[in-house]
């Protein structure tokens, strides 16, 4: 191979090595910006989906707290007004005389 043509050669490939190793570096470059767009988009629609299952499950807690408390006071006033029945009835009842034996 004459030196001439073995010089141009070396020149191209060379330059190629450049080219390419500069196309590597803009493809990792934009790779990586579009993997922290995806990362911050995903990232913003989690927090908001989060915020959403929040507040939905703040309403269905104090849901479930409001009907607690009622059947709550439903269960403590049958149970009231059945302990005053009882207590009417144990005073409303006459005492059963005692057998005393005079002498």
């Amino acid at each position: 191979m004459d030196s001439e043509l073995k010089s141009y050669l070396d020149e191209m490939r060379s330059d190629l090595k450049g080219q390419i190793g500069g196309l590597r570096d803009e493809l990792k470059a934009h790779t990586e910006r579009s993997i922290n767009g995806l990362r911050d988009e995903l990232r913003t629609h989690i927090d908001r989906r989060l915020d959403i299952l929040r507040t939905e499950l703040m309403a269905h807690t104090e849901k479930v707290e409001t009907n607690l408390l009622s059947e709550f006071w439903k269960w403590a006033r049958t149970s009231d007004i059945r302990a005053r029945q009882t207590g009417s009835t144990l005073n409303a009842t006459p005492s059963t005389p005692s057998l005393s034996t005079s002498v």
